[in-house]
This record gives C-alpha cells, structure tokens and sequence, in this order.
C-alpha cells in the first residue's frame, strides 16, 4: 500500500493479528458533508481490511461525531461558490447523516464506541475561509469533549463489550461553563485536575523558569546556588570529563525552547478557548483567569491571542488566581516542591527537571 494512511492501518491491523491490541480512533463533523460520508465509510474500508486479513480480535475502533456547534456569515460574493459548508444546510445534513448513521448502526457494528457532541447556542465564528491555510477556526469547548472521548478510549481502564455503544455528553444547563462540565477521562484520571496542572506547568515555566534556563553559562550561572537548580539542573547536566555544567549547550538549549513553545501553544489554547466561547456564544466560562498576562482581538483571523512577554511581579503573584477553583496555589509552593519532590530513577538530563515541575504543579 503507498498511501501512508492505509499503510499504517495494515501495520496496526497485523499488529492485532500477532496478539496486540489495537484501537483506532476517528473524529468527523456530521454536519459539513465531508466528514459525514467519510466517517462511517473509513471505518468500513478498515472492517474489510480486518476480515481480509483475518483478524477476529484485538482490534477496536472507536469515534468522535461532532454535531453542530458553530456557525459563520458567507460573503455575499462567494453565496454562489460550491466548495465550503454551507451553515444554512447544516441542521438539514445533519437531521439526514443521523438518520442514515442510525439505520446503519443497527444492522452493522462498524464502530465499538462514537462519542457524540455539538453545542447550543452555536458558536458564532467572525471569519470565513473556505479551507486552506487561511481557516483558522478558534478552539471551541466541544472540541476538549471529543479529545476527552478519545482519552477515555485509549485509556487502559475502558472495558469495550460486545455490543456498540454511543455515548453522549454536555454541559449544564446554565449559561456558565463549569469545571464541573469537564468529564473525567476514567477513575484515575480527573480531567480538572491534570488540565490544571499542565496549565500551571506552562505558566510557570514560560514565566519563571524558562527564562533563568535560556543562555549561556555565564547568564545562567547566577542561578547556581539555589536548591532547585543545584538539585535539578546542575547535577543532572553535569560533564564529569570537561567538569562543566552543560546547561547552556545547544543541545540543551533546544529543549529549554522547545518546552516554552509547548508551553506557549498551552497558554493560546486555553485563553483562545475561553475568549473566544464568551465571544461567540454570550455564555460565561471561567475556567482560568487569563486577563492578567494576555490580551484578545476577535476580529483578527491569525492572531487572536496575545500573550505578554513578561509579567511584573504583581502579575506573577496573580498565579493563585490562576485557576479559578479558589486552591490559592502559589508558584512558592511550586518552588518548595522542586526541592523535595521525588526523584523517579528512570529520568536523566533536563527530563528530571521537567518531570519534577510538571509533578510539582499539582495540588
């Protein structure tokens, strides 16, 4: 097979056949057409794949089906044109796609379990592009429901039966968007509580210690003395041959960038989602408390987000705040568990430090 798609899907199918379980997830919309058709029918073509192969276990597929949940103004000149969905048309398509999924699902298990959302009042998007590299749709809250769908899953924890399952999923029924809305992904895993955390991990390390990591030696080295560099840093960057703390080599420098634009897309993300929601639907979410280190222009395509360079020191100790569950956690309390946390033996290199934060953003 040459398509690299398909040559994947033989890979992870002959993977089953030797014993391994595989699970295969796909996220469509119902309502733009596209997706509609293709979603049931990919899931077809790798069924026959499986029974072409001969693989009668093992292998488990699963889906995300976004039902409407937002809306966008045409232009007039382009009213004519036929390559974009159409909103008008999306209650019709989707009343249509549901009616053939549901026919379809009765008498083909083509799916183990689709996880299905959409949104009321649908949310209305500012811009128009019909595709490309100029569609640049915000992060809407549905969109953290399918992703936690396709957690849940993944997730070592899912018991996928005999029968198909669809599962559904939304918020409550006020105009406020709650912590309380986000599912947890099984019994070990509570959703809040690791959104937080990672949250608190890109804020603490784009504003505090990306910063005092990002340099040469002679930059960094002011830092030396304190405990969590000396306990986190220092030793594990450390060249016994040349003695020398090797923290501000390229190859560690890379890192040290690379984590802060994760860090950065984190940020985004989470603001971009929250303003954008209260933009485009009139309903409250208040997940986080961004106002203090971002600013948001809806009316920009690209850029919508900004989020400060720096932060003064008021700023910085407006991080208690941060998550909006009223914990009071502070980046002290972050520092105070850099220095005793544990340790996992199987870190080496900056990995230590990052896994110490990360594990130290918890409350």
């Amino acid at each position: 097979v040459d398509d690299p798609f398909w040559s994947q899907i033989y890979k992870a199918i002959d993977l089953a056949r030797g014993g391994e379980e595989v699970k295969i997830f796909i996220f469509s919309s119902i309502f733009g057409g596209t997706g509609a058709a293709g979603f049931p029918n990919i899931a077809r073509k790798i069924r026959a794949i499986q029974r072409e192969r001969q693989v009668t276990s093992n292998l488990y597929i699963g889906g995300a089906l976004m039902l409407p949940y937002f809306i966008y103004d045409v232009p007039d000149e382009m009213m004519e044109e036929e390559v974009y969905a159409k909103p008008a048309e999306f209650l019709d398509q989707t009343k249509g796609a549901l009616h053939y999924y549901s026919k379809l699902f009765e008498h083909d298990k083509i799916f183990d379990q689709v996880y299905v959302t959409g949104w009321d009042p649908l949310s209305k998007l500012s811009t128009f592009h019909p595709g490309g590299n100029l569609q640049n749709n915000p992060p809407l809250f549905s969109e953290l429901y399918a992703a936690l769908g396709a957690l849940r899953f993944f997730n070592k924890d899912n018991k996928i039966g005999e029968n198909q399952e669809i599962f559904q999923i939304g918020k409550n029924e006020t105009n406020e968007i709650l912590w309380s809305d986000i599912p947890n992904v099984s019994n070990d895993l509570n959703s809040k509580e690791n959104l937080a955390k990672l949250i608190r991990f890109a804020f603490s390390y784009h504003w505090m210690y990306a910063p005092a990591l990002s340099g040469s030696w002679s930059k960094i080295k002011k830092y030396s003395n304190e405990n969590w560099f000396k306990r986190l840093i220092y030793k594990y960057t450390y060249n016994d041959d040349n003695k020398h703390c090797e923290i501000g080599l390229e190859y560690n420098q890379e890192i040290v960038s690379s984590m802060n634009e994760f860090c950065l897309d984190i940020l985004e993300w989470i603001t971009d989602m929250q303003y954008s929601t209260v933009h485009n639907t009139d309903q409250k979410i208040n997940l986080i408390l961004c106002d203090f280190f971002s600013e948001y222009k809806a009316k920009n395509a690209q850029n919508r987000v900004t989020i400060k360079e720096k932060l003064n020191a008021a700023e910085k100790n407006r991080f208690k705040e941060l998550i909006t569950d009223n914990s009071n956690f502070k980046l002290l309390n972050i520092m105070s568990n850099l220095c005793y946390k544990k340790i996992k033996k199987d870190q080496k290199g900056l990995g230590v430090f990052m896994d110490i934060l990360f594990r130290s953003c918890e409350q």
